[in-house]
């Protein structure tokens, strides 16, 4: 959801990926008349595919395709981000990430 979403407010909440599965996928699910589902997921999508599918009994939800979801934390993953700000901030990925990220800013940073 950040590519073309409209921006939100930051910082967000620690729990905003608990909130978007247990408030706003069931809901969307609901909004489309889906009745059988696989939910797949990208990073943090496939964290609230993982949580959704954890937290509420929705017999719709048939699967997950799950890629690269937020289960733990690593030293390497740490690392990982604190390059990824510095290249944000100094380097040129702010400037790569604008063609997939209409604010690329807000995307980045949430």
């Amino acid at each position: 959801g950040y590519g073309g979403s409209d921006p939100f407010e930051l910082p967000r909440p620690l729990d905003y990926m608990t909130r978007e599965a247990t408030q706003v996928l069931g809901p969307v699910l609901d909004r489309f008349g889906i009745e059988d589902a696989i939910l797949l997921g990208h990073s943090d999508g496939a964290t609230i595919c993982a949580i959704y599918a954890g937290s509420v009994s929705d017999m719709r939800v048939r699967g997950l395709v799950l890629i690269a979801p937020h289960f733990f934390t690593e030293p390497d993953g740490l690392a990982a981000i604190r390059e990824a700000g510095r290249q944000y901030e100094e380097g040129d990925l702010r400037t790569r990430l604008e063609r997939h990220h209409d604010n690329v800013d807000n995307a980045f940073r949430g």
